[in-house]
């Protein structure tokens, strides 16, 4: 998920990375051979900039301090150069002599750096490459829904957890139809990607107080789409 507008000081962590490896399957997760010396680990980042004046990410392991309280590391320094293109750009950094004698979980925390105020970039992902496994940019799949032939806004964000709607994960989405499409009290909805790996179920709304259902699953990945409607 992108964390936008990142500024001086702020702190994206993420929990955890299994350096350690995974030995059998365990919740949702397959196994995988973890860092070991002479992989050459690296950190790979990808941010879109916003601004064109230089600034730096730091890259923390554990904690994105180190103190009294905070053991933390900093494993990598990356310097952004000043006017750098406003598109997704990966930075990659060598990281093995922190990494590749770890045998367990570590949290992973970037630090934004820069003597601006300004709005610095927007965080797309990182990961972790090693000298047989390259790790590059996947453009995520574009869904488009139309409701009776017109195409309609399409979140980018998930409908976020709260003590009312019970929701727990980041794979439910809303979107609510102007009734001006309306035609004849019906809703047909139609929903479409630019990637043909993509598979697409539509459940229809039964009535105009129901609720149409899109279900978009890539690679086993399913994203839900409510589709509401306006009384």
């Amino acid at each position: 998920m992108t964390v936008a507008d990142v500024k001086d000081g702020s702190i994206v962590g993420f929990k955890y990375f299994g350096f350690g490896g995974l030995e059998e399957a365990q919740k949702g997760l397959k196994p995988f051979e973890g860092t070991k010396k002479g992989n050459k680990t690296a950190f790979n980042i990808f941010i879109e900039p916003k601004t064109d004046k230089a600034f730096k990410i730091n890259v923390w392991i554990d904690a994105p301090w180190k103190n009294s309280a905070w053991n933390g590391k900093r494993i990598a320094q990356i310097k952004v150069p000043r006017n750098s293109k406003n598109e997704i750009t990966k930075f990659k950094v060598d990281v093995s002599k922190y990494v590749d004698n770890l045998d367990e979980k570590n949290a992973i925390y970037i630090v934004a750096e820069s003597k601006s105020n300004d709005v610095l970039f927007d965080f797309i992902g990182l990961g972790f490459s090693s000298k047989n496994q390259e790790i590059n940019y996947q453009k995520p799949p574009t869904i488009s829904v139309k409701v009776n032939g017109e195409n309609v806004e399409v979140p980018t964000e998930p409908i976020r957890s709260t003590d009312k709607n019970g929701i727990v994960g980041y794979d439910q989405y809303e979107i609510l139809v102007d009734k001006s499409i309306r035609k004849n009290n019906e809703f047909v909805v139609e929903a479409y990607s630019d990637n043909k790996e993509v598979s697409i179920e539509v459940e229809q709304a039964k009535d105009l107080i129901d609720k149409a259902i899109v279900k978009c699953n890539f690679n086993g990945i399913v994203k839900t789409y409510t589709v509401s409607f306006e009384k």
